[in-house]
């Protein structure tokens, strides 16, 4: 059963435009970064996992070092954390092991295909799959929301299943991974997410083809609708989960209502 304040979160994000599990993960993100930031920078905990080799990735680097600016002080607590990172990758690389032969091609390429491309003896957190530690934190609350929208979505009566059929939906990204992590133990959601997904793909195209059709000279005095014109912004917020006004461009013909 899915917590009230989880409920709570995924009805708030479902009533604002783009991908809900995307705005998840983004204020998932945000508030651990602001905790690290606020709360936790001397934590014992904390710096035990940086000197374990805890990375960030750029994303949330630069997360990291907008809000520090927010607050207007000296970025002390991003040297005091930068500072334990430095240390300890600083360490891990120094110990990286090099061969000391130079492998040949045949052997390099069986080596490939054979092997898992992570040597045994080389430090997980310095390879190039390391983990961001935000990223792991935002994408565990993902699991958990999904879960959540896909128990919602089983019962027809439930205010988020309401919600969800009148919002675009969530991104290709997670509707991919929901119907893989969930859709054996709700079949009935993974239905809901299969069918609203078609139904406004269907209807995005439609009108994309119109828009499409309507920039013909032949055509050119036709109007093009809101719908057409927004059918563009909807479907790239689907491919990405940013929100539809990303993507706003200026149009030189006017829509039916201006």
């Amino acid at each position: 059963m899915s917590s009230w304040f989880s409920l709570i979160d995924l009805y708030e994000t479902l009533a604002t435009p783009g991908c809900p599990i995307c705005q998840v993960r983004k204020k998932a993100a945000r508030q651990y970064v602001s905790f690290l930031l606020n709360e936790s920078i001397t934590n014992v905990h904390t710096r035990a996992r940086l000197s374990a080799g805890v990375n960030y990735c750029p994303e949330h680097t630069r997360l990291l070092v907008d809000l520090e600016r927010i607050k207007g002080e000296s970025p002390l607590r991003m040297n005091i954390l930068f500072e334990s990172l430095a240390g300890s990758i600083m360490e891990t690389i120094s110990k990286y092991p090099i061969p000391r032969k130079r492998s040949n091609f045949l052997q390099m390429s069986q080596s490939w295909i054979f092997s898992d491309h992570t040597s045994e003896k080389t430090p997980k957190h310095v390879t190039a799959s390391s983990t961001c530690l935000v990223c792991q934190i935002a994408d565990d609350v993902v699991i958990m929301r999904l879960a959540s929208l896909m128990e919602c979505l089983q019962d027809p009566n439930d205010k988020i299943y309401t919600a969800y059929r009148d919002n675009d939906g969530i991104c290709l990204f997670h509707l991919r991974l929901a119907l893989q992590r969930f859709a054996q133990r709700y079949p009935s959601a993974a239905e809901i997410l299969k069918e609203h997904a078609v139904e406004r793909l269907q209807q995005w195209e439609n009108a994309m083809q119109e828009y499409i059709r309507k920039q013909a000279w032949h055509n050119r005095h036709e109007t093009i609708t809101d719908d057409e014109k927004l059918a563009l912004q909807r479907t790239l917020a689907f491919f990405t989960g940013y929100p539809p006004k990303t993507f706003a461009v200026n149009e030189k013909r006017n829509s039916k209502d201006e």
